[in-house]
């Protein structure tokens, strides 16, 4: 059904908030700035 393939445009009046990524692979190694990345985004966005 052609008409069930297609997405409406997202509408421009709705807040949006972008997403943090996380790369638990750099953390787990130990990575500091992923870590400094990571609480930082917690801190600043209320992630947690």
């Amino acid at each position: 059904m052609p008409g069930l393939t297609k997405l409406p445009p997202f509408p421009e009046d709705v807040p949006t908030h972008p997403l943090l990524i996380i790369d638990y692979q750099l953390i787990k190694q130990g990575d500091s700035e992923e870590i400094d990345e990571t609480l930082g985004g917690r801190n600043q966005a209320w992630f947690w």
